[in-house]
């Protein structure tokens, strides 16, 4: 396991990096990410910053996000975002998991390997619209498609899938089709204990969790 802090305040109740916390999983964070990437922030989302603490916040558990305890779909993260602006991985790092909630993990591969012709096509029209989620200080949403390939012919993935609004009927349609999809494909679970690391591409692993109760 890599180095967590000696000793840990409880959960931020409200989201925010408890004052009186040491740095000792930031520094092992950043050591990780600086081998390979930037850490990148944004200025409008957990005001800015570049370490987000990933917490049940008191009032928030019944949100489908970061904050909340119910069951988080499959999704990417800043899926409204253009592919240039995203964060290309993310890293989890866990420091507390009384209850051994586990992180799902399902590369896009597998959705593409199980996906009908029809339903991969529409996945990659720009006939869906991506709201900016409720970690973001400005409500917004873009245009796009949720599949794409990129120069190379490698797929690529952005979607919240339980947010993603239809432009058509059409649309509609596919992304039923797409979440009736991902019911059936077990995703890869992942228990996040005291100095375990996850880092994956954020356009090619979709992530999500089940609810959980206790403090993590």
């Amino acid at each position: 396991n890599l180095p967590v802090d000696p000793a840990l305040p409880p959960p931020p109740a409200d989201g925010k990096r408890p004052a009186l916390k040491q740095a000792v999983s930031e520094a092992v964070i950043a050591g990780l990410v600086g081998q390979h990437a930037a850490i990148v922030t944004y200025s409008n989302e957990k005001s800015g910053a570049p370490i987000h603490e990933i917490t049940p916040v008191a009032g928030l558990e019944d949100q489908v996000a970061s904050t909340g305890r119910v069951p988080f779909a499959c999704h990417t993260d800043a899926a409204f975002l253009a592919p240039r602006f995203c964060p290309r991985g993310l890293l989890l790092f866990g420091l507390l998991n009384e209850p051994a909630a586990p992180t799902g993990v399902l590369p896009v591969d597998r959705i593409v390997e199980a996906a009908s012709p029809k339903l991969l096509h529409l996945l990659q029209e720009p006939i869906f619209r991506h709201p900016s989620p409720s970690s973001f200080e400005v409500r917004t949403s873009a245009l796009g498609p949720i599949l794409w390939r990129d120069p190379r012919g490698v797929f690529r993935i952005a979607v919240q899938t339980h947010a993603v609004q239809h432009l058509s009927e059409e649309a509609r349609g596919a992304i039923a089709q797409l979440r009736a999809l991902l019911d059936t494909l077990e995703t890869e679970r992942v228990v996040l204990g005291p100095g375990d690391a996850l880092l994956f591409r954020n356009d090619r692993v979709l992530h999500g969790r089940d609810a959980f109760t206790g403090r993590r």
